[in-house]
């Protein structure tokens, strides 16, 4: 890249993030038009060249973008920030460009920091890497969930039929079943995906609890498990930890893995959010037992606050995920994708010499260095500075939904009036949600998404971004004084 590209995309870069704090969540309507309306139609026949295309895009392009999507007051979905350091390693995992597929340790580094990292995260979240020898790096925590369901299904139906494998003969007649409560929509996806089929995820949960929990019917669930034995189905059981709308968590997580060792199911937990729980000393009860999984999901672009897109997957059954993902048995893999001769030995190689392949653990062959910032920001912050950051947004949340239980035109939707997690669920009591929503947004303050809740209309924040404060930063108003300020004006 040029000198002079550089220069322009650095000034913007700062300029950016100079204003990060104060730009409105999303595009400025005007710009946004313009942005759409100057997208070409066709491919130039002669080139823009560098120049004149990063000028398009710092100015019109990026005019149409969310502004302030990363920072301290967008809190629809579930959505992190970057944080500096994440951002530094980001733009060295696009000036190096490493493809990291092949475990090549004399070559490159890459897929020995990968395996680090994963390393390092289980450490964050209290759990012992050696009991989940089996990770790897996915785009999302839908692909986790897919990577779960393959897994789970690959494993479960040999329970009931061993010695057969889904991955090389197919279903061939063996169904298998999945048991949720209260599921996330991923999860669903991923039935499609890895073929068991939406209709194959069975709902088996009762009413959310005071907490906000997502409790099993253990009762209907034995019942069905049983009949799947019977039958010879394949049995998997996905629990979630981090409910969209509350923040809830599945309880009587030992019951339920006594049930999957008793009918031979695989235990899955989505934790994309909910597992960071692990940081916050008031709601460890709630996720202690996130080590009796067979299978955990979590998310890195989330409350990890690292470039999109960066999740996690792992298992305690290391052979599962080659047997579905690696080359056939019988065939073999691509010669050119072997990992190749042994170089030189030393005892620092030799210990790392057995990490496999990452192409061989997951979906993709071709894939971006997505560990190195999720490395950096573990480095920089530590076990401390990430449990400051989450428990600083998680009593963000509970302070606003304080203020907004006590509001004479609000009514707090969370379970038991009082904010478990990261999540505020509320609704206005005299204001129709869809305008209630559209006012908040339009402030161009704040940003919170629209969520259904008891049939109903309803609206949900979520604080996961390191940026939010309750406290100011110098004579500026602080996040929790705005948010203040703007649901008090749109009613």
């Amino acid at each position: 890249m040029s000198g002079d590209l550089l220069s322009s995309l650095d000034a913007h870069t700062r300029a950016h993030l100079a204003s990060l704090r104060t730009l409105p969540p999303t595009a400025d309507p005007v710009k946004l038009r313009t942005a759409l309306e100057s997208l070409p139609t066709s491919l130039p026949e002669k080139g823009w060249g560098d120049a004149r295309t990063l000028e398009y895009l710092n100015g019109t392009v990026a005019g149409g973008l969310a502004q302030g999507q990363a920072g301290p007051r967008y809190w629809g979905f579930v959505t992190g920030g970057v944080l500096p350091i994440a951002q530094a390693a980001d733009n060295l995992v696009t000036l190096y460009d490493q493809n990291v597929q092949v475990h090549l340790p004399t070559q490159s580094l890459s897929t020995v920091i990968e395996s680090r990292t994963l390393e390092l995260l289980l450490s964050l979240l209290s759990l012992n890497p050696a009991d989940f020898p089996g990770r790897t790096f996915t785009t999302g925590a839908t692909t986790s969930n897919i990577l779960g369901l393959a897994c789970g299904r690959q494993w479960a139906i040999a329970k009931a039929h061993p010695g057969y494998s889904v991955a090389e003969d197919g279903f061939s007649g063996y169904g298998c079943k999945v048991f949720v409560a209260k599921a996330h929509a991923s999860l669903v996806k991923a039935a499609s995906v890895v073929g068991i089929g939406r209709k194959n995820v069975i709902e088996c949960g009762k009413d959310v609890d005071e907490n906000g929990g997502l409790p099993f019917d253990l009762v209907r669930l034995e019942s069905l498990m049983r009949e799947c034995k019977e039958r010879g189905d394949g049995i998997i059981v996905s629990p979630g930890f981090g409910e969209v709308n509350t923040g809830g968590f599945t309880p009587n997580i030992p019951k339920i893995r006594e049930l999957c060792d008793r009918f031979g199911a695989w235990l899955h937990v989505d934790g994309a959010f909910g597992a960071f729980a692990k940081l916050v000393p008031d709601l460890q009860s709630y996720v202690e037992h996130l080590h009796l999984a067979d299978s955990i999901t979590v998310d890195a672009h989330k409350w990890l606050n690292v470039p999109y897109d960066s999740a996690a997957f792992f298992t305690r059954q290391a052979d599962v995920l080659p047997s579905v993902f690696g080359p056939s048995p019988a065939t073999g893999g691509p010669a050119y994708l072997a990992s190749g001769p042994a170089g030189p030995s030393y005892p620092a190689l030799d210990v790392v010499q057995s990490i496999p392949s990452p192409l061989n653990v997951n979906l993709e062959n071709s894939r971006r260095f997505r560990a190195l910032p999720v490395f950096a920001a573990l480095l920089s912050l530590g076990r401390e500075g990430y449990a400051e950051l989450i428990q600083r947004n998680v009593a963000f949340a509970r302070e606003l939904g304080e203020y907004i239980a006590a509001h004479e035109s609000y009514e707090l939707l969370n379970p038991g009036n009082k904010v478990l997690l990261n999540i505020v669920l509320f609704r206005a009591k005299m204001v129709d949600s869809n305008e209630l929503l559209r006012r908040i947004n339009a402030s161009g303050k704040m940003y919170a998404s629209p969520t259904s809740w008891a049939g109903k209309g309803a609206v949900r924040i979520a604080v996961s971004n390191w940026m939010t404060r309750m406290d100011r930063d110098g004579k500026a108003a602080s996040d929790l004084e705005i948010a203040l300020e703007v649901l008090d004006s749109v009613i």
